[in-house]
This record gives C-alpha cells, sequence and structure tokens, in this order.
C-alpha cells in the first residue's frame, strides 16, 4: 500500500540569509504548539461595552465583549473552535478572557509567535471543522493538522516582522480613515439643520436666509428601476452596470455591480444618468443611499433622483443620506418594508440656495476623497500582503511513494 508523507519544502519566495539553509520541515500543530480550550463564563456576565475595570472576552466567533474577570496575561493566537467563523484567528495581547469555544495557542520552544499566529491564518483550518448545524473543530483534530516550519527561528522572526510591518500599516491606514468617517459624521449633522429648524448649527460666512422646504419631487426627477427579463440571456453579462441593493455599500460611488447589462439588456431598463443619487425603498437594506459615476440601470428596489437645474446632484446624495432613518421609517413595520414612489417623492426636507448646496457638497466630498484614497490603499495593501504570503509560505504538496 502507498504509503502518504510530506516532503520538506522551499518557498517561493526567501530572505537572501536563508537561502542556503534546508527547507522547511514538516510537522503537525501538536509539535509546534499547546491548545487549550478557554473558560466558561455566563452571557449575563458579559458586557457589550468596555470600560476600565473590564476585559476583551473572545469566543468562537472572535470578540464577544468585556468581563470582569481574565484568563490569560500576554500574547496569544486564538482560534475560534465553534460556529460559523470557527477556525478564525485572532492575536491578543495582554489581559483577556478566553470562552471554552476559543482555543487558546501557545508556540513550543523554537517557534515564533507572531510566525505562528500568520501560519494559523494560512492553515484555513475552518475546513476541519465537524458538524453541519453547530460547525466545530476539536483540540485533537487540530492537533492533528499538517505544517511546515523553518528550522531556524531567526527565518520565523524574519517572515513575521515583515507581515507585522503591513499590518501595521492596514492599521495605521484604517484608523485614519475610522478618524475621518467619524469626523464627516460630526460635520454633517452640523451642516444640516436638525428638525423643525430652518438653519443648520455650522454654517459658511457668507450665506444667510433660512433654508426652503422642497419636497424630493421638486428636486429632482425620481425613477424606480426594473429588472429585464432573466430568461433573456443576451440582456446580461455586458458592460453597463446594473445596481442593486446588495452592490451599495459605505462606499459613496457605485463603480462595480455583481450583474451587468448589455446594450440590448440597458434598452429593456430604465437608464440613470450619471450623477443620480440612488435611495433604497423595498428590503431589509431600506434607506441605503449611493451616487453614480456612469449611466446606469438599477431594479425595483432602487428609487433614481436625477437633480433639476437650481439643485445639485452631490449636495442631494449627502442630504438623503442625513435623512435616510427619518424617510426609512415611513416604510412602517411590515414582513417587506417598502416606500412607494408617491411617498418617496412627497418628502420634504429641508433645502439652501444652489451656490450654498455645492459649497456643502464640496467639503464633504474633499473628505469623501480622502477616505477612498485611505481605502484603496488599505485594499492595496491587503492584495499585497495576500500575495507575499503565497511566495515565502511554501505550498504543501502530498506525495506518494
Amino acid at each position: 500500500m502507498s504509503k502518504i508523507e510530506y516532503p520538506t519544502l522551499v518557498p517561493e519566495l526567501r530572505f537572501p540569509e536563508f537561502v542556503e539553509q534546508d527547507g522547511w520541515k514538516p510537522k503537525i500543530l501538536e509539535e509546534v504548539c499547546d491548545l487549550q480550550a478557554g473558560k466558561f463564563v455566563k452571557a449575563a456576565n458579559i458586557k457589550s461595552e468596555k470600560d476600565d475595570s473590564l476585559y476583551p472576552c473572545y469566543g468562537g466567533n472572535g470578540l464577544r465583549g468585556f468581563t470582569e474577570s481574565f484568563t490569560h496575561n500576554g500574547n496569544y493566537s486564538l482560534i475560534g473552535r465553534q460556529g460559523a467563523l470557527c477556525g478564525n484567528i485572532n492575536f491578543v495581547s495582554g489581559k483577556f478572557h478566553a470562552t471554552e469555544h476559543a482555543v487558546v495557542v501557545e508556540p513550543k520552544e523554537g517557534v515564533d509567535n507572531s510566525w505562528l499566529y500568520y501560519e494559523l491564518c494560512r492553515l484555513n483550518l475552518n475546513r476541519f471543522a465537524t458538524g453541519q448545524a453547530q460547525p466545530g473543530l476539536s483540540v485533537d483534530n487540530l492537533y492533528r493538522v499538517d505544517t511546515h516550519v523553518p528550522l531556524v527561528e531567526k527565518e520565523q522572526q524574519k517572515i513575521a516582522d515583515c507581515l507585522v510591518s503591513i499590518d501595521g500599516l492596514i492599521t495605521t491606514n484604517t484608523k485614519k480613515s475610522d478618524s475621518l468617517k467619524l469626523h464627516k459624521k460630526g460635520l454633517i449633522q452640523k451642516l444640516f439643520p436638525e428638525e423643525g429648524k430652518r438653519v443648520p448649527e455650522l454654517r459658511f460666512s457668507d450665506f444667510e436666509g433660512d433654508w426652503k422646504p422642497a419636497s424630493i419631487a421638486k428636486m429632482g426627477m425620481v425613477v424606480t428601476g426594473s429588472t429585464p427579463s432573466t430568461s433573456h440571456t443576451e440582456y446580461y453579462g455586458g458592460e453597463h452596470l446594473f445596481v442593486s441593493p446588495a452592490d451599495i455599500s459605505e462606499n459613496r460611488f457605485i463603480e462595480t455591480t455583481k450583474s451587468t447589462l448589455t446594450t440590448e439588456g440597458i434598452r429593456k431598463s430604465r437608464v440613470v444618468q450619471s450623477g443620480s443619487v440612488l435611495f433604497v425603498c423595498i428590503g431589509s437594506t431600506i434607506g441605503k443611499t449611493a451616487q453614480v459615476k456612469y449611466d446606469c440601470a438599477t431594479n425595483q428596489q432602487i428609487n433614481a433622483i436625477t437633480a433639476f437645474p437650481g439643485y445639485d446632484d452631490d449636495f442631494l446624495y449627502y442630504l438623503l443620506s442625513f435623512h435616510s432613518l427619518t424617510i426609512s421609517e415611513l416604510a412602517g413595520k411590515q414582513a417587506v418594508p417598502i416606500i412607494n414612489k408617491a411617498t418617496f417623492s412627497k418628502v420634504v426636507l429641508m433645502v439652501p440656495e444652489e451656490k450654498e448646496q455645492k459649497r456643502i457638497a464640496d467639503i464633504l466630498s474633499s473628505i469623501d476623497e480622502l477616505i477612498s484614497a485611505l481605502n484603496k490603499k488599505i485594499e492595496a495593501l491587503k492584495a499585497h500582503k495576500k500575495g507575499l504570503v503565497q511566495r515565502i509560505f511554501p505550498y504543501l504538496e502530498r506525495v506518494s511513494e
């Protein structure tokens, strides 16, 4: 009978000082680290908000909340062992509580702690989960997972240092992006009047006078989308964007969509002009708002608003974003929330003169551009890290003899 084994492997990309070293040695996790399940804590003792007297509490799906007790103090990788996200890896520092649904990982002698974290992330441990209704990972099964380890700990450290530096850049830029989002949120609340008021708290010095009430129908042409027949395959797979609520994220502009239309398909749709504002009016994501850069089409869950003369498209995006929650409440409580076109069109909001609209839109757009640039940098760093991991860790192959 053929015997299956793992060979010694060499990664595609290696730091120069380790090129002459032997390949990475095959091991199982039991030889690399000690694994220990955490300690049970009552759900009632897990708080949703942190204060100085509480410690992070990690369970099967990552951070659960905060507790008065802690089980560990130091730097550890944690493996989620229960739930839909079992196999997820977190690296935790300081005092924390690990529940029985998390496995605490401690490296053995000769294994770098940070390198081990990246190796665990790479192993895709979720594939070893058992059970359907409630997938889980047992410590015994985890111990038998195959891995490869550089024999020289300094090589492990060099790999870890490289990846830690990239993660540091990702974290730094993420914090900058989050800070800008928070600043923008606070600024919007001051640049638009509170309910029942006719002027905002913060205003540019060269503008005065009350803002005027105007319905959405007065501000722009409202178009409800439609879906070309899916039985006609010739309508789909072209170069024209076809927007559904799933395509609307926290980003302002829609630049890609899951489905696209051919020229023939978009002729069967209601074309939305570039610059128009999109507002989800049906379904669980009612109130989501976006803006389009290019002519496109939307499905029937979305109303598009194209500004009339005297009204600025960009301002309308921020205006509807600011009032999205209030407008969403018009749907009421029903199985499938819906705001029909007539009701949506009659919504009255306070609006300034066009010059003030443009000034408000310009300052908020400048912040959005900074956020967008940071988000693109973050995505580029993540892609670079992913590609690097594929090259500085060896590809695991099984060979028979």
